[in-house]
């Protein structure tokens, strides 16, 4: 019984971020903004922007990389979404500045993410005043992650008057101060945010109307498509590590490897691994743009919410009282598991949205 987790995209990209999240699962907490040493944040930013000019392989074998460790950076928030939503304002010399910003290190920029599921939905409102030129933001944002490097974000919000989708560029410093804090499974702080008639200026609204609500689509189907890369990265990874415990662990004076029940548990978490592996390839080899590609994500959501839950709790079984221990990488694999199955919506939100389609941010 042996197992070796195979890249999704293999090369030099994916063996540095693996070897990086070797390394980093085993060190001490430290003050460094990783994304811009490693110069991820620059991946999807185009040369002409001071970037590197990657594609989408390049960012999902990074995602691969520190998924196989359950390295809980903002990749996807920092790396993914924003140079995705800031290419979105075409033709502008604000949306030119701050990508090259991002590339040189300048500006460590994050969405606000929250346990919505769709980006569209905001639970911010924006009304504009009297005089025209600013706005003020009212509601509550509920587990927001605030990154600790951040110097921006951007904040998705909905103009009363009209209902039409808004995206803020906001300081970091100009954000309410945090009315709750939570460690969520996999050990990320998220916060509660209550805007109460917080003033923007009209500047700082970047994007507006249908453009926006094509640059949130686009940047929702991103998050779901590297949100599965993760989960599937931790699944195989996780697969890899119960296959050794169960090869090197002794009861009885065999191998736990030698036990018929345990070995059909872990084929089951391996067929369960191929097949979400085989569905995540599939969405892999068609464009974001792609008509269909947002209820393939929809469809891969939903069957690597089961599929993930399985596996977490089968490996935490088969790993006895170890799988409890956060010391244990494989406990920490099921903990990201568990956790991916909520980003962006979990797997009964995508059953209800797939028997009842509705339109992108309706």
């Amino acid at each position: 019984m042996t197992f070796t987790t195979q890249a999704l995209v293999d090369g030099p990209v994916f063996d540095s971020a693996l070897r990086f999240a070797a390394a980093y699962s085993k060190q001490q907490p430290t003050n460094i903004d990783s994304i811009v040493e490693m110069g991820w944040a620059a991946t999807l930013i185009s040369e002409q922007e001071g970037g590197a000019g990657g594609s989408l392989d390049d960012l999902v074998a990074i995602i691969d990389g520190l998924g196989q460790h359950a390295i809980a950076l903002p990749l996807l928030e920092r790396c993914a979404l924003i140079p995705l939503l800031l290419a979105a304002i075409e033709q502008s010399s604000s949306g030119r500045q701050w990508l090259t910003g991002i590339a040189d290190g300048t500006y460590a920029i994050s969405t606000l993410s929250t346990t919505q599921p769709d980006l569209g939905q905001s639970a911010l409102t924006a009304t504009r005043d009297s005089g025209g030129d600013r706005f003020s933001l009212q509601g509550n944002l509920q587990g927001a992650m605030l990154c600790a490097h951040a110097t921006h974000y951007l904040i998705f919000a909905k103009q009363t008057s009209s209902d039409e989708a808004l995206i803020f560029l906001v300081a970091a410093a100009e954000l309410p101060a945090p009315t709750k804090h939570y460690r969520s499974i996999d050990g990320v702080q998220t916060v509660d945010l209550t805007f109460e008639n917080t003033a923007v200026p009209n500047r700082q609204c970047l994007i507006q109307g249908p453009e926006a609500v094509a640059a949130i689509t686009a940047a929702q189907n991103m998050a779901l498509l590297a949100t599965s890369v993760d989960t599937v990265s931790a699944m195989g990874s996780l697969l890899e590590q119960t296959i050794q415990y169960l090869k090197t662990r002794t009861q009885f004076e065999v191998t736990l490897s030698s036990f018929q029940a345990l070995r059909h548990r872990t084929v089951e978490m391996y067929v369960r691994y191929e097949s979400a592996r085989g569905m995540l390839q599939e969405c892999l080899r068609h464009s974001l743009t792609d008509t269909d590609q947002p209820r393939r994500l929809a469809l891969l959501k939903l069957c690597l919410g089961e599929a993930a839950r399985f596996s977490a709790q089968a490996a935490i079984q088969l790993h006895g009282g170890m799988g409890m221990s956060e010391e244990t990488l494989a406990a920490r694999l099921a903990q990201r598991l568990i956790t991916n199955e909520y980003r962006y919506g979990d797997r009964l939100f995508y059953a209800k949205a797939l028997r009842h389609p509705v339109e992108p941010n309706a």
